[in-house]
């Protein structure tokens, strides 16, 4: 359906074209109208009309102002004049103008009909075109985009340089006899989160083009693609010159402001030496991936190359420092020492953002620290929602990700293991109770033996206990011990040395004592009776 606009100073002569153009309802409908060009203007701003019906001889403006008002809009409707005068020179000016029909009045609907047919099937036509051009236009520059996509990836596969691979570059438009070339990586990450294929491919067009403009006069070409979570970007340079590598970087440099313009996003830039040959580009790549990762995992955003910065990526961290403290955090969890489990974990991720070791063996250590802790939570059934990908190679944390989901985990823990009244608890005290009542007979069994043996504090583990059995772990001690030893004396011919042995006491006078206190007779007496 096309849409009408109707600028006309007679009243009726506008009811007239709206009565007529109501008969034709299910092809045009009419959108607004307005007795002098002025107000014809507006109308036309507002609703961008398919045809305009218009009269030349109006009040404030006349209609060959309103067209020539058109000629400079991007959607420029179709005008149709309709005009009681029959004059030459009218109908030329409308000609030169580009109006589509020129209609004298009176007017019948019929001659309205087919005239608006007829400009109907222009629009039609025109459109028609224009998708073409424009579906075209978007095949062409997918087919380059992965073109462009195909070439640079093989080409970072490294091998050969294939008679395919030269005619890709052809292609493309790549020259592949430059004087010599060079890599780029470029990571972009919006408030912490990768940007989806689409957004990162809109980037990547926006990354190339800027660089092309930018780096025109210096005879240097720029072609792009994406990865996963990157964009790889590659350089032809015409002239082997020592200015390549700073006209380069300060072209990377205008290209990442001119991308951040509203700088909420963090955009880290790695790149390598130029090369003399393409055949030498996948081990570029290769050093430019491993600079990305390490500058990804410590958060640092710039541009940063890799000559510069080889040495740093290999260093790796001491595994004994390490692991002295991920066993002291290991004891300060168990012994309830919630300041200690801070200040050492801190230490611990601090030494790593000091020292910025290489994150692969990084990530390893830290995936024992992890894994460490989770199996203390599990111990303590804590379950907690914490995910990190540290086992997926395509996934890179950052170390602030990391070192938040491990506080989190921490946290979660030690609420756990310091609230007494959580049922978390009782695995702990089941677990001492049966140590108790498999180690009862060893006579140096108590309250600070058990602590070092599931490593807390000494005085938690009692209060602990008393909460949960309503027993001291001295009188839980004390009741297995008697009772068994008066089972001993029950069914056994062992005498009172042998039975105090078999219990956990080294004399056994003291035990005839503590037998006494707890049935009140002495194990002596116990023997006779029995007899």
């Amino acid at each position: 359906m096309k849409t009408i606009a109707i600028i006309d100073d007679e009243f009726y002569f506008r009811q007239v074209l709206l009565k007529y153009i109501a008969a034709f309802a299910e092809q045009y409908t009419v959108i607004g109208e307005a007795c002098n060009g002025a107000d014809g203007i507006k109308l036309i701003d507002q609703f961008h009309p398919d045809i305009v019906l218009l009269d030349i001889s109006m009040p404030q403006l006349n209609g060959f102002s309103v067209v020539q008002h058109a000629l400079h809009q991007e959607k420029k409707p179709r005008f149709i004049i309709i005009s009681g005068y029959d004059r030459f020179d009218y109908a030329q000016k409308a000609i030169r103008l580009g109006v589509e029909d020129f209609l004298l009045k009176p007017i019948t609907p019929q001659n309205l009909f087919e005239c608006l047919q007829k400009v109907s099937n222009k629009i039609d036509v025109n459109r028609s075109i224009s998708q073409t051009l424009s579906a075209l236009t978007q095949k062409e520059h997918r087919n380059k985009a992965y073109l462009v996509s195909t070439f640079m990836h093989r080409l970072m596969q490294g091998g050969s340089f294939s008679d395919e691979l030269i005619q890709l570059a052809d292609e493309i438009h790549f020259p592949a006899d430059s004087a010599c070339f060079a890599s780029a990586s470029l990571s972009i990450t919006q408030q912490g989160d990768l940007p989806d294929k689409k957004t990162l491919d809109i980037y990547a067009f926006a990354a190339e083009n800027i660089l092309n403009e930018l780096l025109a006069e210096s005879k240097m070409q720029c072609i792009g693609t994406t990865d996963n979570t990157s964009i790889l970007l590659l350089f032809a340079m015409q002239e082997n010159t020592g200015k390549n590598t700073s006209t380069l970087e300060d072209a990377l440099q205008k290209m990442t402001t001119a991308l951040n313009r509203n700088r909420q996003l963090a955009i880290t830039v790695c790149v390598d030496s130029p090369c003399a040959e393409l055949k030498d580009i996948p081990h570029a790549c290769r050093n430019i991936l491993a600079l990305q990762q390490y500058c990804i995992f410590y958060s640092m955003n710039g541009i940063y190359d890799y000559p510069s910065n080889s040495g740093a990526i290999h260093v790796q961290l001491s595994d004994q420092l390490l692991n002295a403290r991920k066993q002291e955090i290991s004891r300060c969890i168990r012994s309830n020492n919630y300041l200690g489990i801070i200040t050492n974990s801190r230490a611990v991720f601090d030494l790593i953002q000091t020292q910025k070791p290489e994150p692969v063996h990084t990530i390893r250590q830290l995936r024992i620290l992890l894994k460490e802790i989770a199996d203390i939570c599990m111990e303590y059934n804590v379950k907690f929602d914490v995910t990190l990908e540290l086992d997926n190679d395509n996934k890179c944390n950052t170390l602030q990700e990391i070192q938040a989901a491990y506080m989190k985990m921490v946290h979660l823990l030690t609420g756990a293991v310091t609230n007494p009244v959580q049922p978390f608890n009782h695995i702990t005290i089941a677990k001492v109770k049966n140590y108790i009542e498999d180690h009862f007979n060893e006579p140096e069994l108590g309250s600070c033996l058990l602590s070092r043996i599931f490593n807390i504090n000494e005085q938690h583990l009692c209060f602990l206990f008393k909460k949960h059995t309503d027993s001291t772990i001295g009188n839980y001690i004390l009741n297995i011990r008697m009772q068994t030893a008066k089972q001993l004396l029950d069914l056994s011919n062992y005498n009172i040395s042998e039975t105090a042995a078999r219990v956990g006491y080294h004399d056994a006078g003291y035990f005839s004592k503590c037998f006494k206190k707890y049935y009140g007779i002495s194990p002596k007496h116990y023997i006779t009776k029995r007899s």
